[in-house]
């Protein structure tokens, strides 16, 4: 049918857009307040970190109006303290929403100075821990001290009541006697008298502050920015009032804002507790008098020790150490009355409204512009916006609009938050609601679907129209074989990030194009291997619910993952439940103990932070041939299932099994989309052949640099459950029914410790240690200089696209910066290109010509010495600096990158033929690092070996034209006397 007018509802919401109340909140935040106790709200779902939420409103859908147009979203955010805070919880403000500086409005002392591990990512701690010179500028992650309720104490009377004769005009010497009075009276008992005085106190005693604490606010450089108190209510409800009042923000969104707190009551409550019981065990280390006094005095809460010691991986609100005191509770909350009175009796009444007091403390009218400038989104940009849907749909419908169309101003809210854009027209007859003689098409204009913490803000013909109807569009016009989508990501619209590059769609093959990948609007991530039949049931024609899974194989991590993010965007257009599944196969390409031990690990942990963000997790026993499509017949017993995502991996194994799912995925007419979530750029898309070597790929890889290697959007906790949920991972029955080498045990975790956090916390050591000298001393194994990421990469745990990123942010020699990025991009995504290009790449058919033919010619040459597998696996070789390098990578799963070459050289010498030193290499590689079993690891026993992105160098025994490395050599880079005489172990990997 046409849509030939607006639906009732939807006029209704369009008339009530702007009279916003505090209730009003999206059905996303609803669902959020299902998952909690009443009084633990948590928007971005922090454990411990309570009453977070952006400054700009609670609701994603609807933020503050204000002087001129919106307040921006994700640039602003008001909380309470983060001393308390999981690594789950500093993941998501320190990555996912990217906050640079914490705006700290509590004193520092006492209580408010307890130490906490957010202060290593937001120094400095007001503890002190950090050196005076520690970095602070402007856009470096930072802490900035702006203490509104300092010098708030009790003080002599006379002492103030002199001052206030000596200068009855001095405002601060007046009110500094006024609060003080006040401390004495009997009405400060009352917690409402206390608060009052205390607003009033800070607004006119500590004006400095305030005024430092605006003056971060109109530098750029700063943003995203978190200012907070302890449970960010009074203090920081004090921030939010000037600015948002200074913003033009209505005084009801005001109050509002305000009494969202009392939405997470219990939560600041609980969170309070454990910053009291971190305290007081500060206390009982470093002053044990007068912790030993605050004990004598029952101070010292009874449940404070099983605080410390509580779960950090169990929620809050299910802790059994958390008290539920009604009287703290109560002091959590915020009453209306407290805040009006700030807002009348003082702003207005004392200085004449909220841009006079700024005024009066040195915030003139210049700060205010600027600070417009940066938090308000004025109504001619989402004017704009709305008329670019309009104009893209109206191409697309294949109508011209007339030049004197006008868009209300509901319509054009509404297409600048995500609601519904159902515009009204004003011209000569052109309505976007019919198009008369089309009635086949039936056209409409789809509901754009609400994107939780992000917006809108590039815009594509998906965007607007539903996909099956402009695939069906392209059939009737005769153009392109099929619709490939990018949406569109953005944290507000001052910053806007690329979105998710995939295929969402799947092409129908025209008679010039047939066995082509099509491509679409833009660069593509994804890449389609079965096509689909999307029946009119399906969610295509637009049914919601059901399920989307991802089949997770090669990246293995939740956040920073593309694949995850594609599966998520398409659960969240289709109001779907979000499933991952991982296949464990009893043994894979010879890997032992060591390899699945750190494997399990990592998906543990990843299995636990998609339990946390509402996506269920299932670990899958077999095959994956039969356990994947095992798996979907039975999610679709509970609902349709709109498609399967899957990473990439350019190995034999893994390509078959996604062929092989695929097929079966074509029988239950559910579509395959495969992701490349472990490249910067995806290996079809970098190139369309095998290249030569690094200097024929950097060129391709640098252009795509530019639609590529950008930020991540932050993985949302998902507003619909999983259809089947998991038991999580049980790691010692996974680690039991594995058929593998078990010779081979785990290595230290004091040397690589599994999971995306250690892997996290690995890269910022790199970055604040060794990159500064990694371009100068990599090649030295007795240095430390590199990174040591590969076995998390390999992995999965951590992105080489999050590492480049960090690299490319990070103060260092753009020397050592630019050659990271040329190993962690170009090389790295070299290897990958030879593998998916080349089915021999683990074997002497995949080497060139020339190679193949020297080696062979050389095959029969005499070795000076010649070993066999078992004595380079045990390192009795004559050769001590192989040895050493054998051990390490027997005892610590990883072997130095120059040694690698040096190694992988020396068994092409001491072996009978090129074909036994690739075997014998390969397996060694594969058996004990840690890394092994990678397009790395292949291609770089390729290499050495085989001179795959070499060229042919002078002819010589055994090696032929294969390049030559030796002992001298090694001598002449690195002091070899002293590792080589070791038990192995050289600088870290």
């Amino acid at each position: 049918m046409f849509l030939h007018e607006v639906p009732a509802e939807l006029q209704a919401e369009k008339e009530n857009f702007f009279e916003r109340q505090a209730t009003n909140l999206s059905a996303s935040t609803d669902h959020e307040k299902e998952l909690r106790p009443p009084g633990w709200l948590s928007l971005w779902s922090l454990d411990r970190v309570a009453n977070f939420r952006d400054a700009a409103g609670p609701d994603p859908l609807s933020p503050y109006r204000c002087k001129g147009g919106c307040i921006k979203q994700g640039l602003l955010y008001r909380t309470g303290h983060w001393v308390t805070a999981t690594a789950g919880d500093l993941t998501v403000l320190r990555d996912h929403l990217q906050i640079k500086t914490y705006l700290d409005l509590r004193t520092g002392q006492d209580f408010e100075s307890v130490d906490a591990e957010c202060f290593d990512d937001f120094p400095p701690s007001p503890a002190g821990r950090h050196n005076a010179n520690w970095p602070r500028d402007p856009g470096e992650r930072r802490r900035v001290s702006c203490p509104f309720s300092k010098g708030l104490q009790p003080r002599p009377l006379q002492e103030l009541a002199q001052e206030g004769e000596r200068d009855p005009d001095d405002k601060k010497a007046q009110c500094a006697l006024w609060f003080q009075e006040q401390m004495r009276s009997e009405s400060f008992h009352d917690l409402k008298v206390q608060l009052k005085t205390s607003m009033r106190a800070m607004l006119i005693l500590n004006s400095d502050e305030i005024l430092k604490a605006l003056q971060v606010l109109t530098d750029e450089r700063n943003y995203p920015v978190a200012f907070g108190c302890i449970a960010g209510k009074d203090r920081t409800g004090l921030l939010a009032c000037l600015v948002q009042s200074a913003l033009g923000v209505d005084d009801e969104d005001i109050i509002a804002d305000y009494l969202f707190t009392n939405e997470a009551a219990q939560h600041i409550n609980a969170c309070n507790q454990i910053a009291v019981a971190m305290w007081f065990e500060e206390l009982r280390i470093r002053d044990v008098r007068r912790y030993n006094l605050m004990v004598r005095r029952n101070r010292l809460p009874a449940n404070a020790q099983q605080l410390l010691d509580s779960d950090a991986e169990t929620p809050l609100w299910e802790d059994v150490n958390v008290v539920s005191d009604p009287d703290a509770i109560k002091r959590s909350m915020v009453h209306r009355d407290i805040l009006e009175y700030v807002m009348k009796e003082v702003l207005e009444k004392e200085f004449g409204g909220t841009c006079s007091y700024l005024e009066s403390i040195g915030f003139g009218p210049e700060e205010l512009f600027k600070l417009r400038a940066l938090l308000v989104e004025p109504d001619q940009v989402i004017r704009d916006h709305a008329r670019a849907r309009c104009k893209m749909a109206a191409e697309i419908l294949e109508i011209e609009l007339s030049p004197d169309m006008v868009l209300d101003d509901g319509a054009m809210a509404g297409a600048s938050l995500g609601l519904p854009v159902y515009p009204a027209w004003e011209g000569k007859g052109n309505d976007l609601y019919s198009a008369e003689g089309e009635d086949d098409l039936e056209w409409r204009i789809r509901r754009l679907e609400a994107r939780g913490l992000v917006r809108l803000v590039e815009l594509s013909i998906t965007d607007i129209i539903p996909q099956a109807d402009v695939r069906n569009a392209e059939r009737r016009r005769g153009g392109s074989a099929g619709v490939m989508f990018r949406g569109a990501w953005g944290a507000g619209s001052q910053q806007r990030t690329n979105p998710v590059p995939c295929v969402t769609d799947f092409p129908v093959p025209d008679e010039q194009n047939s066995g082509q990948r099509p491509r679409g609007f833009d660069e593509l991530r994804g890449v389609e291997l079965e096509r689909a039949h999307w029946e009119k049931s399906t969610a295509q024609e637009g049914r919601r619910g059901g399920s989307v899974l991802y089949w997770m194989s090669r990246d293995q991590r939740a956040h920073d993952n593309w694949a995850l993010l594609k599966a998520q965007e398409l659960a969240l257009e289709r109001r779907a439940s979000l499933q991952v599944c991982f296949c464990l196969v009893p043994k894979f390409l010879g890997a032992t103990l060591r390899h699945f031990d750190f494997m399990l690990r990592g998906l543990e942990e990843t299995s636990k932070e998609l339990s946390r963000l509402n996506i269920g997790f299932l670990l899958l026993k077999g095959e994956s041939v039969k356990e994947v499509p095992k798996l979907l017949r039975s999610i679709k017993q509970k609902g349709p299932v709109h498609a399967v995502v899957c990473d990439m991996s350019p190995l034999r194994v893994p390509r078959a099994w996604v062929a092989g799912v695929g097929k079966e995925l074509k029988k239950l007419k559910v579509p395959l989309i495969q992701v490349d979530a472990h490249n910067v750029v995806p290996v079809w898309e970098a190139s369309d052949k095998q290249e030569t070597g690094a200097r024929t790929l950097r060129p391709k890889l640098k252009k795509l640099y530019k639609d590529f290697l950008h930020e991540f959007p932050p993985l949302k906790r998902h507003p619909h459950g999983p259809v089947v949920k998991g038991k999580g991972l049980d790691l010692s029955a996974a680690l039991r029914s594995l058929q593998v080498d078990r010779e081979v045990g785990p290595v230290s975790q004091e040397l690589f410790k599994p999971g995306a956090l250690a892997g996290k916390k690995r890269l910022e050591d790199f970055l604040k240690h060794r990159l500064k000298s990694f371009a100068s001393l990599r090649n030295d194994p007795t240095q430390q200089a590199l990174s040591g990421l590969s076995p998390w990469i390999k992995f999965g745990q951590i992105s080489a696209q999050r590492c480049a990123l960090t690299v490319k942010k990070a103060k260092a020699p753009k020397s050592s910066v630019e050659a990271f990025l040329d190993e962690a991009i170009v090389r790295r995504e070299l290897s990958d290109n030879f593998c998916w290009y080349n089915e021999h790449y683990d074997s002497l058919k995949g080497a060139a010509a020339w190679a193949v033919e020297t080696l062979n010619k050389h095959r029969k040459d005499q070795r000076e010495y010649l070993y066999s597998r078992r004595q380079l696996e045990e390192a009795k070789t004559h050769d001590e600096l192989w040895n050493a390098a054998q051990r390490q990578m027997v005892l610590e799963g990883k072997m130095h990158g120059f040694l690698r070459m040096y190694w992988a050289k020396k068994v092409l010498e001491w072996s009978k033929d090129g074909a036994s030193a690739l075997a014998t290499a390969i397996y060694l590689n594969d058996r004990y690092n840690l890394d092994g079993r990678d397009p790395n690891g292949y291609v770089g026993c390729m290499w050495s070996i085989c001179g795959v992105h070499d060229m042919g160098w002078p002819e010589r025994k055994v090696f032929g034209k294969i390049r030559y490395m030796n002992y001298a050599g090694c001598k002449r880079k690195f002091n070899v006397e002293g590792p080589r005489r070791s038990a192995g172990v050289f600088a870290e990997a």
